[in-house]
């Protein structure tokens, strides 16, 4: 999971350590905390995590008789990390924490007139399906703000964020978009069982 800025996720928190840490965000203890983005391995020191979400509660549900609830988060920011440190058993703090840096310039991270036609093309089709039109006046958007559009997986997400921002990272996030516009075209030709190659 890699939430961009504005993004909101619905999550069933069970685990005790989260338990604790929702507690604690309900109470205004807490304002933010980091999800960090990272594979299907379990967490650990080793993790390569490099990137992650910064997030806010906007929603909780009542507490159950034994702590778990359902809760609405909406990313406001992104970070990359600098180290992670794994609570010992029983620790007052027992979810993960780290070091981090803050990454405020997502902001400018707009994409260009090369990939806007692209985009363009891809949010249309998926507008269509959906039954939203695209509005084609809107300005240029954001990179983060995009990969929401186009339904990005947290795989290509972290891949564009890893690139340098400017030219580095606008040549992979086109190179995905085209990958997904292809797809939508062989998509439309589909019919029947069988897929067009």
């Amino acid at each position: 999971m890699l939430p961009m800025p504005g993004e909101t996720v619905a999550l069933h928190i069970f685990e005790p350590r989260y338990q604790e840490l929702f507690r604690r965000l309900e109470l205004g203890d807490l304002e933010e905390f980091g999800i960090a983005a990272q594979n299907s391995q379990p967490l650990s020191a080793e993790t390569n995590a490099e990137w992650g979400s910064t997030m806010r509660l906007v929603f909780v549900t009542p507490t159950g008789a034994s702590g778990p609830r359902d809760v609405v988060l909406k990313c406001v920011g992104l970070f990359r990390i600098e180290a992670l440190h794994l609570a010992p058993p029983f620790s007052p703090e027992p979810f993960p924490t780290g070091r981090i840096e803050a990454i405020t310039t997502w902001k400018n991270w707009r994409i260009s007139e090369h990939s806007r036609s692209e985009f363009d093309f891809i949010a249309r089709s998926m507008g269509a399906q959906m039954g939203q039109p695209i509005d084609e006046t809107a300005k240029k958007p954001l990179i983060t703000e995009a990969m929401i559009k186009l339904q990005f997986n947290p795989t290509e997400r972290e891949a564009v964020l890893s690139k340098v921002p400017g030219i580095q990272m606008e040549k992979h996030f086109a190179q995905v978009v085209r990958f997904k516009r292809m797809i939508h075209e062989q998509e439309a030709l589909r019919k029947g069982e069988h897929f067009p190659n």
